[in-house]
């Protein structure tokens, strides 16, 4: 079974979304079935989202401003 992985970027920009996510899920041969970019302006929705995807078996990369603590359910799954 593959390992599921969580990549953060913090990044300083003041205007945009709160995150921008990349997702990726692969297949049983390792390689990549899908990717999807999504920006996030809530809070809860992206906290929610990346969560349920991480739990699912798929890749999420984040790119956002703010400390990850803001994220309590990413936070959770991180350590």
């Amino acid at each position: 079974m593959r390992q599921v992985r969580l990549a953060v970027f913090e990044v300083p920009y003041e205007e945009g979304p709160l995150a921008s996510v990349r997702y990726t899920r692969y297949g049983n041969d390792e390689m990549a079935e899908a990717v999807k970019q999504v920006d996030y302006w809530e809070e809860d929705a992206m906290d929610t989202e990346v969560y349920f995807a991480l739990k699912n078996g798929i890749d999420a990369t984040v790119y956002t401003s703010h400390n990850m603590d803001l994220f309590p359910n990413i936070s959770r799954v991180a350590q």
